[in-house]
């Protein structure tokens, strides 16, 4: 028997880390996915808006503590669900950064993601390019209202 603690009206957070065969492994910040429809994320928020910073930063630790905890080694995603207090409870971890990551998530990821890997943070930059901090993503679904808003079964 499998059981889980229900949580009313729950945020998705997500916390993308990256991890190392040394032990070493970084956060790069975290993004609000809770607006979805059939489970699929259809808009991403980052950094997440109106999130306790105190909570924000529990995420951040237990995010690493679990990629440590199995000598986790790659890129990864780690999801939370947060309640209207506030408490989090761990979901699950994706091995991969997913592709939804909003391109202009700030500078301090992509500082600390280049940090991680060893970078000096000059590759790739152009004179002049910075970041707002702030990043969204909105995606489109097909829907048929004929099909009572789901897509066509082909």
């Amino acid at each position: 028997m499998f059981a889980e603690k229900y949580v009313q009206d729950p945020r998705h957070i997500e916390v993308q880390i990256l991890a190392d065969s040394y032990g070493n492994v970084v956060h790069l910040y975290e993004r609000d996915c809770s607006v979805q429809r059939r489970h699929q994320k259809v808009v991403e928020i980052a950094p997440a808006p109106n999130l306790d910073d105190r909570v924000r930063q529990a995420m951040f630790a237990d995010a690493v503590k679990i990629a440590r905890s199995c000598n986790y080694c790659n890129a990864g995603t780690v999801e939370f669900m947060v309640d209207k207090s506030g408490a989090h409870f761990f979901l699950e971890v994706n091995p991969r950064i997913q592709v939804g990551r909003p391109g202009g998530v700030g500078r301090e990821s992509g500082e600390r993601a280049r940090n991680a890997m060893g970078l000096d943070g000059s590759e790739g930059r152009s004179a002049g390019s910075h970041s707002c901090g702030r990043g969204l993503r909105a995606g489109t679904r097909c829907a048929s209202a004929m099909h009572d808003l789901f897509p066509p079964l082909a």
